[in-house]
């Protein structure tokens, strides 16, 4: 079969002569059969209309008779039919189908029952040699029987035989006369295809430089002109691929990385230079081998495994392989990553890899691991270090700020005692000489105790124990609380005070630190009068921007005294420092204020600084941000009364409970009580304190902190435990000054503070705050 095949269809001639053969025969024999079908459908039909046409007449014939019903007549008409060609039955019914006549007598009188339901001819059967028809016998147009005519036509078998010997003939003249001219065809359209052929051929075997040498302008000549300009093209192509590939082998080769291309068993397909060298061999040297040629045995099952994973997933990996080559035994450290090749169907035809040598990078990351672990010990002990340092520094911290609170009482207690002893003398001495030398013990004191307070601030300062407070104030206060404090001394060297500020300023309401806003001020201004001789010293105020809810105010002390040189104002801001040692001698000081007026304006935000002129004055300036309030109204003035004097009218022998340990600080304490007619009870430490207070209603309590047996703070809660003093006003009385021991006071359940050195009128004034206006002198229990 195969071969038959290839006979018949070897070519594009067979082919195309088969083919229009083929298609000729089979228009010819669809032709043929058509007209055979057509000639045997004629003569069939010319039969059936001659036995209709024989049938009518019979039935005419047969009329009178059928309606005589004379079955003798009717007989003999059927008889006479009996030599008629191809008669098969002859029947003659009545309307009831009993048969009247048949040619074959003995079944006269039996029945019909498949007649036509109407009185017309229909064909009953019919085949294609025999018709069975039916025709009604007709009286003048009345039905009296039917007339049934069975006739096959011997003749028509044979024409149709006949017919069909002669399709067949024509069919195989036509499939003889198809097949010559298709090979005649074939023949001319194929002599100019071979030359194509001919040249494809060539392509086939190697010769691009053959082409097809055609004449003319048909599609034959045109499909040659394509061919050999698809060679010409393919040819161009095929020197640019060259060149492509000779530029690719070029770059490949001067890569660093090995790159690699192997079959699917593992082969080399190609390797760029480093490959080669590495393996010392050339492309063709290289290609055909597997890795067991170039690597030991373990390298090469590594090898092996990771092309097998990336071939059987079909993915990219990437992975270290150690390799160990046999030519030099060196073992090579490659980051290695390996892909699959796919052809334009999808399959697996290749594997490419790129291999880079890591061995130094590895090499590197294992110094710089044991590097690390080195560094990380040192870390480690520099860690414990900077801990230890750490905790000597928080130490050291709290050490200082013990040393700061010591220091703070141990000053503050004796210089209360000085002082309050002093002011006691003052009091009640009537010597004008006696009472001219305590002033200036006095005045010494007041000086010693500014130097400790600047000492402690900056100390508090760099020790972080400082805070800024945030509470409402007027400005106007702060300013006549500064003019008061130095308007004695300013007047006493015959110097003009004078204070600027708009009226809209110091009637509004801020919210900031008051009282160091103050210090800053006294410091300023303190010096400003202490190196002026003649003029004035102005206190300016004014408001560089403002907002409904914060404005930055600038203050300034100006003054004319003797001015301060540009090298000098380099040193003015540091602890300790004036702007000419030299004039210590004369005009004194310890140089902290303006220090910590520095401190305490950085603290706010704030900037600062100095503007003099030797010679001619000085303006020390600051400027801070303060939160506003709404402006408030000045108050109508009316007359200052010293707080004793109210305490005295207001709470005459009113009962309170004195605890102080320190035999001056009480008798000073004592003393001042007893001048503004209190009722004091004393107490030397908290246990007294807190046995006094569980006998006796007190109308306020006076608390040291620091006491033998109970200190204050103790004997403050124990008291408090108390039903009678549960909401006494309790007073911490003590020279420990700093804000954090303020509130250890009040967490304790004291109502206020108030630090040594007394100051009467303060302390006088706190009284007042806290007595009950019903306090008088409670019975004794």
């Amino acid at each position: 079969m195969k071969q038959l095949r290839h006979r018949l269809l070897g070519n594009l001639r067979r082919q195309l002569a088969v083919g229009v053969a083929v298609l000729v025969a089979l228009i010819m024999t669809l032709f043929i059969l058509e007209t055979s079908s057509r000639q045997e459908n004629f003569a069939i039909e010319q039969h059936r209309v001659r036995s209709v046409a024989l049938a009518r007449s019979i039935a005419a014939s047969a009329a009178l008779w059928v309606a005589a019903r004379d079955f003798a007549g009717l007989q003999e008409i059927v008889d006479g039919l009996a030599d008629y060609p191809g008669l098969q039955h002859a029947i003659i019914v009545d309307l009831r189908g009993q048969i009247l006549a048949h040619n074959e007598p003995d079944k006269r009188g039996l029945y019909l029952d498949d007649l036509p339901p109407r009185p017309a001819a229909a064909v009953l059967r019919q085949t294609r040699l025999a018709v069975d028809l039916a025709t009604p016998i007709l009286l003048q147009d009345k039905s009296v029987g039917w007339l049934r005519l069975g006739i096959s036509d011997p003749a028509l078998a044979g024409e149709i035989s006949r017919i069909r010997r002669d399709g067949l003939l024509y069919t195989l003249f036509a499939i003889l006369l198809a097949s010559a001219f298709a090979t005649l065809g074939a023949r001319y359209l194929t002599r100019r295809l071979h030359a194509i052929q001919r040249v494809a051929d060539a392509v086939q075997r190697g010769d691009t430089q053959t082409r097809v040498e055609l004449a003319g302008s048909d599609e034959a000549a045109r499909l040659g002109d394509a061919v050999n300009a698809m060679l010409d093209a393919l040819a161009s192509r095929a020197e640019e691929l060259r060149g492509s590939e000779t530029r690719h082998a070029t770059i490949l080769d001067n890569v660093s990385a090995c790159i690699y291309l192997k079959d699917i068993e593992g082969r080399y397909l190609y390797a760029n230079r480093p490959v080669r060298e590495l393996f010392k061999c050339s492309l063709d040297e290289l290609v055909g081998n597997d890795d067991s040629r170039f690597f030991d045995a373990a390298t090469v099952e590594q090898i092996r495994q990771n092309d097998a994973r990336a071939l059987r997933d079909g993915e990219t990996i990437r992975t270290e392989e150690d390799n160990v080559d046999l030519l030099s035994g060196r073992h090579t450290i490659y980051w290695t990553v390996k892909l699959p090749l796919r052809d334009e169907r999808g399959n697996i035809y290749a594997l490419c890899g790129i291999s880079t040598d890591i061995s130094e990078r590895k090499q590197a990351e294992l110094l710089l691991a044991r590097h690390k672990e080195t560094l990380e010990a040192e870390v480690r002990q520099r860690t414990f270090d900077l801990s230890q340092a750490r905790d000597a520094a928080e130490a050291a911290s709290r050490a200082k700020s013990t040393f700061l609170a010591n220091m703070s009482h141990e000053l503050r207690t004796p210089m209360n005692a000085i002082m309050g002893m002093t002011g006691v003398l003052l009091r009640r001495s009537h010597d004008p000489a006696l009472k001219e030398q305590l002033g200036k013990i006095d005045q010494a004191s007041r000086h010693l105790l500014h130097v400790i307070n600047d000492i402690l601030d900056l100390s508090k300062i760099e020790a972080n124990r400082l805070e800024i407070a945030r509470a409402p104030f007027r400005l106007g206060g702060v300013l006549e609380n500064v003019c008061s404090l130095i308007g004695q001394r300013a007047a006493s060297k015959g110097l003009r005070l004078v204070s600027e500020a708009a009226p809209e300023l110091t009637r509004r309401e801020f919210l900031g630190d008051a009282l160091r806003l103050e210090q800053i001020l006294l410091n300023f201004a303190g010096n400003a009068v202490k190196f002026t001789e003649h003029g004035e010293v102005r206190i300016k105020v004014e408001a560089l921007a403002a907002r409904d809810d914060m404005a930055r105010l600038r203050f300034a002390v100006i003054d004319t005294g003797i001015g301060i040189s540009p090298e000098a104002q380099q040193r003015l801001f540091t602890a300790f420092e004036q702007a000419d040692n030299s004039t210590t001698r004369k005009y004194g000081g310890t140089g902290l204020g303006l220090a910590i007026s520095k401190r305490l304006i950085e603290m706010m935000d704030g900037q600062f600084g100095v503007d003099s002129t030797p010679g001619v004055g000085s303006t020390f300036w600051f400027s801070v941000d303060l939160e506003t309030g709404a402006p408030g109204v000045d108050a109508a003035p009316k007359a200052l009364e010293a707080p004793e004097e109210k305490l005295r009218q207001r709470h005459q022998r009113a009962r309170i409970l004195l605890a102080e340990d320190e035999p001056i600080n009480r008798e000073v304490s004592l003393a001042l009580l007893e001048d503004a007619a209190l009722a004091v009870d004393v107490a030397e430490d908290g246990e007294q304190a807190l046995a006094l207070a569980g006998k006796n209603a007190y109308a306020l309590i006076l608390m040291d902190i620091q006491m033998p047996k109970m200190n204050g703070l103790d004997a403050t809660r124990a008291i408090r435990r108390l039903p009678q003093h549960a909401q006494t006003p309790i007073l911490a009385m003590t020279a420990n000054a700093f804000d954090e021991d303020r509130q250890t006071c009040l967490a304790a359940g004291m109502n206020d503070h108030i630090s040594k050195p007394i100051d009467p009128d303060r302390l006088f004034a706190t009284l007042l705050r806290w007595l009950p206006e019903d306090a008088e002198t409670p019975p004794q229990t």
